[in-house]
């Protein structure tokens, strides 16, 4: 009997969906962040929201998202404050201010910061851009 050797390809590694990233919302604003959250799943992402700064943080160390949202002007502190607290956390600011991009540039692990309101499209293609998922 004579064995051939069959050259096995290795598969291509398998192209990651929505459905396999968790992103989290922290706005002390319900309204927005469960316009956000809705969004965000009615394209597939998993979330997880909270409305107050130091939930934020516990939600982020017991979870581990992708990808945070973050709002800046939160009630008592600001999400730079949060930021600081959650330094490997990669995130995205967002506001409905004004904001110095310089100060958003400070936090290596930011992605970027978007204005309020925010345009629901825009939104879904920047974190999907940001995770690699192809549309």
């Amino acid at each position: 009997m004579v064995s051939k050797k069959v050259k096995v390809e290795k598969s291509q590694k398998t192209q990651k969906k929505p459905k396999d990233f968790l992103i989290a919302i922290v706005d002390d604003h319900i309204q927005t962040a469960v316009a956000i959250s809705q969004m965000l799943e009615h394209a597939g992402f998993r979330t997880a929201q909270t409305y107050s700064p130091a939930d934020g943080i516990t939600l982020c160390e017991r979870l581990n998202p992708d990808l945070l949202l973050l709002d800046i002007k939160l009630d008592g502190v600001t999400g730079y404050y949060v930021a600081e607290k959650l330094p490997e956390q990669k995130l995205l600011f967002i506001t409905g201010f004004d904001v110095d991009e310089t100060r958003v540039r400070d936090f290596p692990n930011a992605i970027g910061v978007m204005k309020k309101p925010l345009d629901m499209e825009e939104l879904i293609q920047t974190v999907k851009k940001e995770l690699k998922i192809k549309s």
